[in-house]
């Protein structure tokens, strides 16, 4: 879609796409406000950021082959209701393990994130091997 009429300066970017009913369905555009001019026929660059694929799909409709932001979200947090909680949450958090409150990101680089498998373990120990943990 060109930008030749729809260009404007000192206006800071932004985008919305708005829906237009056409025949035999919903057309989407994407109108662009440019903080410089653009002539007709000039390529236009859009920075999507660093976005996992999961949501450049969701929101945009494509992936990034091989993205190096690309990750899944695995919450692995400890109830309360679990044998040895308190001794349990103060050893997650000497380790530094905020299982309640971020998600580990698991990733093509780093597919089992050393945190990750420190959190696990410790929701699975016994009493005597928090013990041995904890000091």
């Amino acid at each position: 879609h060109s930008l030749g009429s729809k260009s404007t300066h000192g206006v800071r970017a932004k985008q919305a796409a708005k829906g237009v009913t056409a025949a035999g369905g919903k057309i989407h555009t994407l109108d662009i406000e440019a903080r410089q001019a653009w002539a007709v026929g000039d390529e236009v660059f859009i920075n999507y950021g660093y976005e996992p694929n999961r949501r450049l799909l969701m929101i945009y409709g494509f992936v990034v082959e091989d993205s190096p932001h690309d990750s899944v979200e695995l919450w692995a947090t400890l109830t309360p209701q679990a044998p040895d909680y308190e001794m349990k949450h103060q050893v997650l958090q000497s380790q530094e393990v905020h299982h309640d409150k971020e998600p580990f990101l698991l990733t093509v680089k780093d597919p089992l994130p050393e945190k990750l498998v420190a959190a696990l373990r410790v929701q699975r120990a016994d009493e005597d091997e928090l013990k041995v943990a904890h000091h």
